[in-house]
């Protein structure tokens, strides 16, 4: 997954977009000097327009001076590589201008050094949504524009331990919902450790919900960096970390193990029933403590044995990995070594599902033997035949491991090499000529997609007559991707090549599995060849207006599928109304759907069946066929009526 960054931080960082420290306080913006070895844009003459406006203080209206003003010649929600950036500093007044603009349409950002502030975009919808694009035309003067800066605020607690004692090292987490095929998942937006009082406090958070979570950490080997970068700046994040083992008597004399789960406030394991901290415009929630009363569970071993079957011998030297099947930010994964007789133990596992991986690598044994060089004798044969110079061969092991009352022992583990799944990509009717493979891809993501599994993407490169290949496909279940069209989890809209914008994927088969509704499976032979028709879609436009018709920029526009397509994350499309009000979809899947428009909205939200359901009367039937044109204007939800 491309998860990296936050919606605060696309501001910035998604687009690549670092603010220069450009100019004096009232001088006029300048072009930013072209980046060495990228790519060069070709000098354009001194255009003609102007732009002129304020930063202030949103809610008080007051001015903010020395704020960095970036703007770009691009649409604030697509991507543009490169765009043409100018900047500029607010004077002692918090105003700015720039000058000499060419036409076209400019996205305009506000930041302030340090993170006493949250990055402002004009026209933004939320503290933490995107901007309008701002209309210019040659010898136009726009003036009037309006950016407000929303302080940040912070959450500041205590972590006790079972026994009411404050709780030292401990890993604590402030966290971001988002919505990801219909489901709620939190993400990682700050880590920090709390102190010897077991204080800890963040600072810098955009005004929002959020969601605080601990986890105690190994004492010996602490690895808590704190990370409370400046909002615009930071990123979402998901971490990979060891269990605590701990052992301990019980009172009828038992020897157990026990290790340490994720605790949400105030005092749950079930991220789903933590509550959630509403964080407002300067100031700081206290008293936000946390018991770790539920934070240690029983854990067990899983063991066994683990072979190459390639050679038959033990996978000595293999490493092993327990991934759960749920997805979590913070991913506890046990992990261990085989032995040089094929044993492994995993320790410091609490009772779930899994999914057992393990890796390694030998010399091909097929391998012809190195030349010998004259006159030296030809030397022994490696054991199992392999030339050790030879190209190495990736073995995969993937198995499903339940755990519940206690541990799993004699499990049998083969390693096995991969296999390569050929397949094609045809692309229909006269969109043929245009060759748009070139800016297609194909690819598996392994499940369960959590953090920490190695190899998880397998990509192949398409050929200029449409075929592939996905080399070295281990056992196990995967997804098939074809990005830009369709595309794992991703922090932003995905750069769509202008032959590809009016494309989508029609079907992808593997015999008769319907890879756009079903997983890849591997069993350890080659499944046959995969076969994605790409097509060109319909297209949706119109206006997005209020109870009084009047156009409502800046609003988003949603087309969700009908019925059991629902769970077709594929077919779900959404655009960004623009000044006027207005909107356009293009390359849309054929099918039936229903239009929302919503004048705020959480991302992605409008997959989530609980957030649609009250709302479904709000939206308008839409059919969408191939190459069609539909249009309809549509009604915007407002914030108050969800």
């Amino acid at each position: 997954m491309n998860r990296l960054f936050t919606i605060a931080g696309m501001v910035l960082a998604v687009l690549g977009l670092a603010v220069a420290q450009g100019g004096r306080a009232g001088q006029t913006g300048q072009p930013n000097p072209p980046v060495q070895g990228g790519p060069q844009r070709p000098q354009l003459p001194p255009g003609t327009a102007t732009l002129s406006g304020t930063v202030i203080v949103m809610g008080s209206g007051q001015t903010i001076a020395g704020a960095s003003i970036e703007l770009r010649r691009a649409d604030c929600n697509t991507f543009s590589n490169p765009p043409e950036v100018v900047t500029a500093t607010t004077d002692g007044n918090g105003k700015f201008e720039f000058q000499n603009l060419h036409a076209g349409g400019w996205c305009i950002v506000a930041t302030v050094a340090g993170g006493a502030y949250t990055p402002a975009e004009y026209m933004q919808r939320g503290v933490l949504g995107r901007g309008a694009t701002i209309p210019v035309a040659d010898g136009q003067h726009v003036t009037g524009i309006q950016l407000a800066m929303a302080p940040t605020g912070g959450i500041a607690g205590r972590v006790r331990d079972a026994d009411g004692e404050p709780m030292a090292h401990a890993r604590v987490q402030v966290m971001e919902p988002f919505n990801e095929e219909g489901q709620r998942r939190l993400y990682i937006l700050q880590v920090a450790q709390t102190n010897d009082r077991g204080e800890y406090r963040f600072f810098w958070l955009p005004p929002a919900s959020y969601y605080v979570a601990v986890i105690p950490e190994n004492t010996r080997g602490r690895s808590v960096v704190s990370v409370q970068p400046p909002p615009g700046t930071g990123g979402h994040r998901e971490d990979v970390i060891a269990p605590v083992i701990m052992p301990r008597i019980t009172p009828n004399g038992e020897m157990i193990e026990e290790t340490f789960v994720t605790v949400y406030y105030p005092s749950e394991t079930d991220s789903e029933r933590a509550q959630p901290i509403q964080v407002q415009p300067g100031s700081t929630m206290s008293g936000v403590d946390i018991v770790l009363s539920a934070g240690r569970a029983r854990s067990y071993h899983i063991r066994g044995t683990a072979r190459n079957q390639v050679t038959g011998e033990a996978a000595a030297g293999a490493q092993l990995r327990l991934a759960p099947k749920k997805w979590s930010a913070t991913v506890v994964m046990p992990t261990a070594t085989v032995d040089q007789k094929g044993n492994f133990d995993i320790g410091g596992v609490v009772p779930g599902n899994y999914v057992l991986l393990g890796n390694m690598s030998i010399a091909d044994p097929s391998a012809p033997p190195p030349p010998n060089a004259p006159g030296v004798a030809a030397a022994a044969p490696p054991p199992g035949g392999a030339n050790p110079g030879a190209q190495r061969i990736p073995l995969t092991a993937n198995v499903s491991v339940d755990v519940s009352g206690g541990s799993v022992d004699n499990l049998q583990l083969q390693l096995v090499p991969g296999v390569t799944i050929p397949g094609r990509v045809v692309v229909e009717g006269a969109a043929a000529t245009s060759n748009p493979q070139r800016g297609l891809g194909v690819s598996l993501v392994r499940e369960p997609d959590v953090v920490g599994i190695p190899n998880a993407t397998i990509r192949g490169m398409i050929q200029a007559d449409g075929t592939f290949n996905l080399e070295n496909v281990g056992p196990g279940e995967y997804r098939l991707y074809a990005p830009p069209l369709i595309t794992p989890f991703q922090w932003g809209a995905p750069n769509i090549p202008q032959p590809l914008q009016n494309m989508y994927v029609k079907s992808a088969r593997l015999g008769n599995e319907d890879l756009l509704k079903n997983r890849v499976r591997i069993e350890g032979t080659a499944p046959g060849s995969i076969e994605v028709l790409i097509g060109a879609g319909g297209k949706f436009n119109g206006n997005a207006m209020n109870e009084r018709r009047e156009p409502v920029p800046n609003v988003s526009v949603v087309l969700v599928p009908d019925g059991a397509y629902r769970q077709r994350r594929d077919l779900y499309r959404t655009a960004t109304t623009d000044i006027s009000g207005r909107f356009s979809m293009q390359g849309i899947p054929a099918a039936a759907y229903k239009a929302f428009a919503f004048e705020e909205a959480p991302v992605d939200a409008w997959q989530n069946s609980d957030f649609l359901r009250p709302l479904e009367s709000r939206g308008t039937p839409v059919e969408i066929r191939d190459g069609n044109q539909t249009s309809a204007d549509l009604q915007i939800i407002p914030v108050s009526r969800r």
